[in-house]
C-alpha cells in the first residue's frame, strides 16, 4: 500500500484501548510515518510547546572580569563552592557607598560617571621639530 491508501491512526480514551489496538489491528494499514505530535494531536500543540533557552529575569547576572592577587583568590575559593555567589552578594552591598550620578559607559553602554580619569602618557618630541641635529644620524641635508 502506498502512503496515500493508509487508514488514520484512531484516538483512544485509555491506555487499555490503545494497547488492545496496538496487539490486534493489523499496524501495515495504517499511517505510521512519524508525524510531528503537533499534526497528530493538534488540539494538545499549544500545551506542547515550550519556549527556547533560558528563562528571561528582570535583573540578569552580567560577565564581570576583575585581576585580584593571588592571595585573595584562593581565600574567596576556599570559601566554598558558592564562592562566586558570595562575592556576588558583597559587592551589591558596596555598590550603594560608591553610587554616583553622571555619564560614563557602563558594560552595558549605559550612561554612568566617571570618577576619575586615567593621567596622560608623556609623549616624546618629534625629531623633526629638532633643528639643531647634526652628525651623521641627523636627517637634515648637509650643504
Amino acid at each position: 500500500m502506498s502512503a496515500t491508501t493508509h487508514k488514520k491512526l484512531p484516538t483512544f480514551r485509555t491506555d487499555e484501548e490503545a494497547e488492545r489496538f496496538v496487539a490486534e489491528a493489523d499496524l501495515a494499514q495504517y499511517d505510521l510515518s512519524g508525524k510531528p505530535m503537533s499534526e497528530v494531536f493538534p488540539e494538545l500543540a499549544p500545551q506542547m510547546k515550550r519556549p527556547r533557552g533560558r528563562p528571561k529575569v528582570d535583573d540578569p547576572a552580567i560577565p564581570l572580569t576583575v585581576r585580584v592577587r593571588q592571595t585573595t583568590f584562593d581565600r574567596l575559593v576556599a570559601l566554598g563552592k558558592d564562592w562566586r555567589k558570595i562575592v556576588s552578594e558583597a559587592l551589591e552591598q558596596l555598590a550603594p557607598k560608591f553610587h554616583t550620578q553622571g555619564s560614563v559607559r557602563s558594560a552595558r553602554n549605559k550612561p554612568v560617571k566617571q570618577t576619575r580619569r586615567a593621567p596622560k602618557k608623556a609623549t616624546r618630541p618629534s625629531k623633526k621639530a629638532d633643528s639643531t641635529a647634526s652628525g651623521p644620524m641627523s636627517r637634515r641635508k648637509q650643504p
